[in-house]
């Protein structure tokens, strides 16, 4: 009898026609190609290996049979549970048996078994760019006709478990964190009335916090959102593992954001970042001449909060409180461009620094603003000498607030006086006139 032998494609064709959804015979299948390439040459071995790519047979982890030439297949971590992958994501992760039933060394088992057919390593961030990316821009724009903001915001939980720990950290990739800060949440506005609202727009409530500083900081804005109990989220299914960890990693904030300014920022138009650039010398453009800020920073909404006294009140108590807040912060540097030369400037402080010095947002009892230098601190020695001929700093007073020493000492530090012998020569003119 004359037996033929198969073409390798054509055993390949004929395995996929008739496969079986069991750990045990993919992997079976995966040793015998991997045995069956090792005996061939170099050119045969390449062309075997195209056809194991061009079929790309997998077992996902719900049991279904998938190519992973028409769907991306990734292997998952040892040990995990693969996410639960809403259907409109269009990927796979690779069944965790058959990864066991292969071998207990991860590497090994992707380099001689898995890579031939096509099967990804697992890849968080190429996973974030390349399906949870558009799908978030399909559920901006496009919300009936995407999956549902609880089904992508669960995957993403899932998928970043091995990205977090019990510290608070975030991706040091600018894009991926832009990504994740689009993912939908429930949140609450200031009344309470809960609605999506993306990542990088919430902060945390005061159930997480345990104090409500940051509700009663921006309750001033109908905007404002601030993410909801952990109760909201057990009745949506979600764990308790690394929950708040989680938020934080995706961009809800648990301190005022600190918003980094680039070219086209709004805030640049502003009447007060024009005094800040002409007090620090930061030259105009010139014809021929590009200018641009290299970095700069300032709080959300900060000149929204120095309008109100009770909100600049309340500012005021956090940043004594938490110093380093605003204190850590980098200094300013612009780009000057002219025609092919390139120079920076860098200057002693920042938009933030400059107007917590300059800005008039400090108020008197009968809420009257004063920048810094012409405000006092309350004090023996100086309500003795004028009484009330000059205005003191007056702020709420809170049993969690920031120690008086601290407020005191925070105050000093942006210009407020609290001794005679510290007045200028222009503070005595003020008062005297």
């Amino acid at each position: 009898m004359d037996v033929k032998k198969l073409p390798f494609a054509t055993v390949l064709e004929m395995l996929q026609t008739h496969p079986r959804s069991e750990p045990a015979w993919f992997a079976e299948l995966y040793r015998l190609t991997a045995a069956y390439l090792e005996s061939l040459d170099e050119m045969d071995r390449k062309a075997a290996r195209r056809a194991c790519r061009e079929f790309g047979l997998a077992l996902d982890g719900r049991g279904e049979i998938v190519s992973a030439r028409d769907h991306p297949v990734f292997v998952h971590r040892e040990n995990e549970a693969a996410p639960e992958v809403p259907e409109a994501l269009d990927l796979h992760f690779l069944h965790p048996a058959l990864s066991r039933e292969l071998g207990s060394n991860p590497e090994m088992v992707y380099r001689t078994y898995l890579q031939h057919f096509g099967i990804a390593r697992f890849d968080i961030p190429e996973i974030i760019r390349q399906f949870l990316a558009p799908k978030l821009e399909t559920y901006r724009d496009i919300p009936d006709h995407s999956p549902p903001g609880s089904a992508l915001l669960r995957f993403a939980y899932d998928l970043l478990q091995p990205q977090l720990s019990d510290d608070f950290t975030r991706s040091d990739d600018p894009e991926l964190a832009e990504i994740l800060a689009r993912l939908p949440l429930p949140a609450a506005d200031p009344q309470g009335r809960i609605s999506e609202a993306p990542a990088g727009q919430i902060y945390f409530g005061s159930s997480w916090m345990g104090n409500d500083r940051l509700e009663k900081l921006y309750d001033f804005d109908p905007d404002s959102r601030f993410l909801p109990p952990r109760a909201h989220f057990r009745q949506q299914g979600f764990p308790e593992k690394r929950l708040a960890q989680f938020f934080y990693y995706i961009g809800v904030a648990n301190a005022p954001r600190l918003l980094e300014l680039h070219p086209h920022s709004e805030i640049q138009h502003g009447r007060w970042y024009r005094k800040y650039l002409a007090a620090n010398e930061v030259r105009p453009e010139v014809a021929g001449s590009y200018r641009a800020v290299n970095y700069d920073c300032t709080l959300d909404r900060l000149e929204e909060i120095f309008r109100s006294p009770l909100h600049a009140g309340r500012l005021l108590l956090y940043l004594a409180a938490f110093p380093r807040r605003w204190q850590d912060t980098r200094s300013a540097e612009f780009i000057y461009q002219r025609f092919r030369t390139k120079s920076y400037k860098r200057l002693e402080t920042n938009y933030l620094k400059w107007l917590l010095q300059h800005y008039p947002w400090l108020y008197d009892e009968r809420e009257s603003p004063f920048a810094p230098e012409q405000i006092f601190l309350p004090g023996k020695s100086l309500q003795r000498l004028f009484g009330d001929y000059i205005p003191y700093v007056n702020y709420p007073a809170g049993e969690e607030d920031a120690a008086r020493e601290n407020i005191t000492r925070f105050l000093q530090g942006i210009g407020v006086q609290s001794h005679v012998e510290d007045l200028s020569a222009p503070q005595w003119y003020a008062i005297l006139s």
